[in-house]
């Protein structure tokens, strides 16, 4: 009797436990809904803009809230997000705007990180340097050169404005440039795994963390490489920014970190003070952020990146860009639910195909920050655009930014033309591939694993014992094969001989400078030099051409509508389960060709 009672109050309390449960979710979800239909409709800066921009003042910009491209293409990332920061395209065209606007007399900037790395700071550098030539006066200020790092890309950006101020007590950071990677082989031999990987060729170092001890020559030999074209890349834009000798940067440079007073002493800054005294005595200011309001809700705004979600637009001649980030995985993208900074394969043939059929579409543009990832996966974009550009006889670009490496560079071989930056890191033309062998951790924890099996190689990828000799020689051959597809098509697109192949392939990486010296790149440059090609290219005025994202950017509703029709509560455990499914089936993929493992700081 008491047994049945105590089943029932235990039934009881678990029902109201799930309703307070669905009641709590029902909740969330009103809230989260009502949310989004305010921010569908209010403006970049969460508020309306009511006061007119003065007669005369200077923009104001903090280069810590700058951020390059923020994925909202998931919930809880465009929620947790909305109306922080700037977006990196929209101060480089605020910029341009602004240097022919004639009340606009100065850009004052704060910065004590800059978080967009070398590579996507080279288009916020030019962007100031052309502002600055059309006689307007720059000056940024820094607590510290560097607060995280060794202060190279705040360095950098800093070298183009007039002056730069520095804070009495802050440090001078910038010390050169550095690569590091762990290696842990040591870690699993002691817990008792094995990593059968294999790679294609000794400059392919994405699997040596796993498989020595420390790096191989060839692999440092080719960091080296990659490293002398960074730093003095750095070095000769430092001297000539700051009308200092070549050697004297590079000395001073070996001395940091140094103090502002070394600093001011060295040239590398104008004048050390705090803020207040920065501050003191300026003109009438703007930031950039309510500028770019102002331009945005006044209709000034001609974006470079047109959200055509929000707009309604004649008929003008677009370029479709594309984005191409994070690993490169077969079919689509899993559910908002589940954000992952992926290119998935079928979303991105898509919208090449989309673009291709858009009669206003002048040219499609590869926007690649990517180290690579399935290489199966990166040859149906690769064919797509090969595709593209035959059928419909539309230019493609690649534009290279931060890392367009191995399969990500596969991707961009295929296209007309390739611009990279003098900091980009690419090439990667290579594959490695295996599996973790834990039968030795397994015998450590006292676990048995028998197989049964009907086929030679039925358990050839289990990571419960290693490869067969004729196991091990299939993935070998397997490898060759991909290897052999890889830089044919390379060589094919790249116009190059096999032994001029040989030379750039191999696994080994490079800058975006070293990439245009060996063939593998037509033009270092940014997205002006994107736009004048394509303006040449297709005869149509550069001022006529306005960049369109595709696929079509979602709004906050078709996020919404997106996770309440994969969010609820019976079908997350299968959600979950899928999204660990597939993540395991990307690790496991035996033609990865995913790039280094290597920091650049």
């Amino acid at each position: 009797m008491f047994g049945f009672l105590g089943k029932m109050i235990k039934f009881v309390f678990k029902g109201i436990g799930c309703l307070f449960m669905i009641i709590g979710f029902v909740v969330f979800m009103m809230i989260a809904g009502m949310m989004y239909l305010i921010l569908e409709y209010m403006s970049d800066d969460f508020m309306p803009v009511t006061e007119p921009l003065p007669d005369s003042y200077a923009l104001t910009l903090n280069v810590d809230e700058i951020y390059d491209v923020r994925n909202n293409e998931d919930l809880m990332t465009a929620f947790s997000t909305a109306g922080i920061g700037v977006a990196k395209q929209d101060v480089i065209k605020a910029l341009e705007i602004a240097s022919k606007d004639e009340k606009v007399k100065g850009l004052y900037a704060k910065m004590n990180d800059n978080w967009l790395g070398l590579a996507d700071t080279v288009d916020i550098r030019k962007a100031v340097e052309k502002f600055k030539q059309e006689g307007k006066d720059t000056e940024i200020y820094s607590e510290v050169m560097g607060l995280s790092g060794t202060g190279a890309s705040a360095y950098y950006l800093a070298t183009s404005f007039d002056k730069i101020w520095l804070q009495p007590t802050g440090d001078f950071n910038f010390a050169g440039v550095s690569l590091e990677s762990p290696f842990f082989k040591g870690l699993l031999d002691k817990i008792g795994v094995k990593s059968e990987i294999y790679a294609r060729y000794e400059y392919k170092s994405g699997a040596e963390s796993y498989t020595e001890e420390k790096m191989s020559e060839p692999v440092k030999q080719n960091m080296n490489s990659l490293l002398d074209s960074v730093y003095e890349e750095l070095i000769k834009e430092i001297s000539k920014a700051r009308e200092i000798s070549y050697e004297q940067v590079l000395e001073v440079v070996n001395e940091a970190p140094l103090t502002p007073q070394q600093a001011l002493k060295a040239g590398l800054v104008d004048k050390t003070a705090y803020f207040d005294d920065f501050i003191k005595d300026r003109e009438e200011t703007v930031s950039v952020k309510k500028y770019i309001n102002v331009l945005k809700t006044s209709g000034k705004w001609n974006e470079q990146f047109a959200d055509v979600s929000k707009k309604s637009f004649r008929r003008f001649d677009k370029i479709a860009v594309i984005n191409i980030s994070g690993m490169i995985v077969s079919g689509s993208q899993l559910s908002p639910f589940f954000p992952e900074d992926i290119a998935a394969a079928d979303d991105i043939s898509k919208a090449l195909r989309e673009a291709a059929e858009d009669k206003d579409v002048k040219a499609i543009v590869l926007n690649i920050n990517s180290g690579g990832g399935s290489y199966t996966a990166s040859d149906v974009i690769r064919h797509t655009v090969e595709e593209v550009k035959t059928t419909k006889k539309i230019p493609v670009i690649a534009f290279m930014r931060s890392t367009a490496a191995s399969g990500a560079y596969f991707v961009a071989s295929a296209a007309d033309r390739i611009i990279a930056n003098p900091f980009t890191v690419t090439g990667s033309i290579g594959v490695f591939g295996g599996k973790p062998v834990i039968n030795g951790l397994m015998e450590k924890l006292g676990v048995n694993v028998e197989i049964i099996k009907k086929g030679d190689n039925a358990d050839m990828m289990t990571v419960t014992q290693p490869f067969t000799e004729k196991q091990q020689k299939s993935f070998q051959d397997s490898l060759d094969r991909v290897y052999a597809d890889f830089t044919a098509k390379v060589a094919k697109a790249r116009g190059l001989d096999k032994e001029q192949i040989d030379k750039v392939a191999r696994g080994r990486i490079f800058t975006g400078a070293q990439a245009a010296e060996n063939g593998l790149a037509d033009e270092i440059g940014t997205w002006d030099n994107v736009l004048d090609y394509i303006a040449e290219t297709t005869k149509t005025p550069k001022d006529d051409l306005v960049a369109v994202a595709f696929p079509k950017p979602k709004t906050n509703m078709d996020l919404l509508i997106e996770f309440l029709d994969s969010a609820d509560i019976s079908s997350s455990p299968v959600i979950l389960f899928s999204a660990l499914k597939r993540q395991m089936m990307i690790m496991n993929n035996a033609t990865i060709v995913y790039n280094d493992g290597y920091d650049l700081k």
